[in-house]
């Protein structure tokens, strides 16, 4: 007869009821870890759609009352040499005038603003007034009146020295292939001088460095910002002819609309800087034109493929119309010629800055035949936090427009956006996969250039 073997607790070994107390909390640690993982990336998530959703940038019209409304649980206080609470402006407690000193603000709740002329002030805001979150840079402008425009414009850039697209192998005459100036130049630098002179066009530099004959030449580089020397030595090629192998430029030209011009004479267009189209960087330049253009064909876009508008360009003294000073990431910018200006015969608009904005029906102007045109687009999508050309969401509506081109073609960048009868942005970029909708800038980012 056997016996039946009892487990105790003195005999080290444990007991069935031990082990499922202790699976049970080993279970109840694990949902203990699971729900603190689940509340934290809850948490952030959220945060990081506070901060997507909170502009690092807001803009003010000098010399009016505005309101902004970001709807967020933040609050800070406003720093610069000129903060200070006004009960003059508006109703009620949450109302700033920037004028001296530091105001505490409650963003949770629309703020009203004003600031009597143009400067630059810092919100150092915190979520609920306790974890510190970000600062909000509030940028007082002009309160201007602008002429929009839409005029297709020929553009003619001279760079600043020698653009160095990128370097390239060739065949030498022993016919091995070789790469004179690889680890040496790089896309993107601009060649300023050789052996301290100075240098401003292709054909120029390339005949100096024919001429060298193989002795060490010193390039004056400017390279991101910064400027240094390089010792090169160019090669001979299969025809005996020496070469440094880099691909090289001086000029750049184009077609793109005129956004729009002031009283001054002064002008922005397109709504994005010019880059080289292999390394995506902007080109500097030293000087450049306008020229009158006459559009000559358009080829719709479609899904995969960007149209695009081919104009006549004549580069004529007679047909200039305009210089170029400025290439920058926000548009091109320069000064109209003076008998040019009775030519836009439009009335001038005021502007709105970015929190004056709506999601809703707009307009654009641009010319795809003989003349400006007005074309009804939908505005999409106001991205505060997006790429400065990509600050406004559109979408092409305009039954003739989208006959005509499709939507959004090449050459229709700076196409000036208008809102309400005011001025709010242009045109800068097309999606591929959609040419109907695309992407434009604020009117208040292309007035901070240059």
């Amino acid at each position: 007869m056997k016996h039946a073997e009892f487990v105790s607790d003195t005999d080290g070994r444990r007991t069935e009821s031990d082990l499922y107390n202790t699976r049970k909390r080993t279970y109840r640690a694990w949902l203990f870890v699971i729900l603190l993982a689940s509340i934290l990336a809850i948490f952030t998530v959220m945060y990081v759609d506070l901060y997507q959703s909170t502009p690092g940038r807001i803009t003010i019209i000098a010399g009016s009352e505005q309101s902004i409304d970001l709807n967020v649980p933040l609050s800070g206080t406003i720093v610069s040499r000129r903060v200070q609470a006004d009960p003059g402006v508006g109703e009620g407690e949450n109302a700033v005038s920037v004028s001296a000193g530091t105001m505490h603000v409650d963003f949770s709740a629309p703020v009203r603003v004003y600031a009597d002329k143009p400067s630059a002030y810092v919100a150092n805001v915190k979520v609920f007034g306790i974890i510190p979150f970000k600062q909000i840079r509030i940028d007082v402008i002009d309160n201007l009146k602008l002429i929009p425009a839409g005029t297709s414009i020929g553009i003619y850039m001279k760079t600043t020295g020698i653009y160095v697209v990128g370097c390239a192998t060739f065949e030498s005459g022993t016919g091995t292939e070789i790469s004179p100036c690889e680890y040496l130049l790089r896309a993107g630098d601009v060649i300023l001088a050789a052996d301290n002179v100075p240098v401003s066009d292709n054909q120029t530099f390339i005949q100096y460095v024919e001429e060298s004959e193989g002795r060490p030449i010193f390039l004056d580089v400017l390279r991101k910002e910064e400027e240094i020397t390089v010792k090169v030595a160019a090669q001979q090629n299969a025809d005996g002819i020496y070469r440094l192998g880099i691909w090289i430029k001086d000029s750049a030209q184009g077609i793109g609309t005129l956004t729009y011009v002031s009283a001054d004479c002064s002008y922005g267009a397109l709504g994005h800087g010019i880059s080289d189209k292999d390394t995506a960087e902007l080109i500097p330049i030293a000087s450049g034109s306008l020229f009158q253009t006459q559009i000559v064909n358009v080829r719709k876009g479609v899904k995969g493929e960007p149209g695009e508008m081919t104009g006549l360009i004549r580069y004529t003294g007679s047909h200039k119309i305009g210089t170029i000073e400025g290439n920058t990431e926000h548009g091109i910018y320069g000064v109209m010629e003076d008998t040019m200006m009775d030519r836009f015969d439009r009335e001038p608009l005021s502007i709105a800055t970015s929190n004056e904005m709506k999601c809703g029906p707009a307009t654009i102007l641009c010319t795809l035949e003989d003349e400006v045109c007005e074309y009804e687009i939908e505005i999409e999508k106001i991205n505060h936090n997006q790429d400065v050309s990509r600050g406004l969401t559109i979408h092409v509506t305009d039954p003739e427009l989208l006959e005509l081109a499709g939507g959004i073609i090449q050459g229709m960048s700076g196409s000036p956006i208008i809102q309400d009868g005011r001025l709010i942005g242009a045109v800068t970029h097309v999606l591929v996969n959609d040419p109907t909708r695309g992407y434009g800038i604020f009117i208040e980012e292309m007035l901070k250039q240059p």
